[in-house]
């Protein structure tokens, strides 16, 4: 049944995350690093209709995003503060009645701690900004299409004349923050979007990226998380973790490794949620026009 509670998101066409519906009237909990800053968001239910998705609000802490859609009578989803003991399966909702995934509480709740956001390069010198030795695969560079031997000479509008200047100007960004490059190819030049990652042992090793594909961007900086082995792509976070009862236990927060998945437990994330609902729904109410609120008789 959590199926009929769960939403697609899209960008450019392309799935970026999914979703939790946390309210009848449209309110949606997902992954915010997952959802791009300037690009509109498309919410796809269960029942095959599309609306456009509003981010509401954002908190970054726990990356969770409020998304809300021109909706009603949506079912929501039932939480379950009660934390699964180590080895109880656990399923990936998605909009079909079987999970997109399965797996087990593996590790219980941990705290993982934040690593530096990096755009996943090897820099050399170069005449006038800062040349790409080598690329990591699965990285944010690589998403974005850069090569080896491009030159970056600009962030952000500003132009860079060194490698030095150019981790001066990445420096302080958050995991799945966009930034945007100026960048040198041959006898081109051209802009590009890149997302800064979280700098993990998984993608510094190569071999790791191979075989166990993408992580995701970000993945550490959280101080309770629900650890299962649930094998998920990065644009399957965002939904509910349920267990086997339908009731969700946690939102899917990352991927973290091969056999290794995050999710933000529901006593950590149901009460962050539902006061984010509670504030939108008070400036809503606020904004209103004077002459129509009715008094209360």
């Amino acid at each position: 049944p959590v199926s009929h509670s769960t939403v697609r998101l899209f960008a450019n066409g392309q799935q970026v995350a999914l979703g939790a519906v946390v309210d009848s009237e449209g309110w949606i909990a997902t992954k915010s690093t997952q959802l791009p800053m300037d690009i509109a968001v498309t919410c796809r239910t269960y029942d095959g209709n599309e609306f456009v998705g509003e981010v509401v609000n954002r908190v970054s802490g726990i990356d969770i995003a409020l998304v809300k859609i021109d909706a009603i009578n949506l079912p929501s989803i039932q939480w379950n503060r009660d934390l699964p003991a180590r080895g109880k399966w656990l399923a990936t909702a998605d909009l079909s009645s079987l999970p997109i995934a399965v797996g087990v509480a593996s590790a219980g709740v941990q705290r993982v701690r934040a690593s530096a956001a990096v755009l996943g390069v090897y820099l050399d010198e170069a005449p006038s900004g800062a040349s790409i030795r080598q690329v990591l695969p699965g990285s944010g560079a690589a998403e974005a299409g850069l090569k080896a031997n491009d030159v970056i000479f600009a962030v952000e509008g500003e132009q860079i004349r060194s490698q030095r200047e150019f981790r001066t100007a990445v420096s302080g960004g958050y995991a799945g923050q966009p930034i945007r490059l100026s960048v040198s190819r041959q006898d081109r030049e051209f802009d590009v979007t890149a997302r800064l990652m979280d700098l993990s042992d998984e993608l510094l090793d190569e071999t790791e990226m191979e075989v166990s594909g993408q992580i995701s961007p970000r993945a550490t900086g959280f101080d309770r998380v629900l650890v299962h082995d649930t094998v998920l792509q990065p644009n399957q976070c965002g939904g509910p973790l349920v267990n086997l009862d339908g009731q969700v236990v946690g939102i899917n927060i990352a991927r973290a490794g091969r056999v290794s998945s995050y999710a933000l437990p529901s006593d950590v994330v149901q009460p962050v949620v539902e006061g984010l609902i509670e504030q939108a729904r008070l400036v809503s109410l606020s904004n209103k026009p004077q002459a129509s609120l009715r008094p209360v008789r």
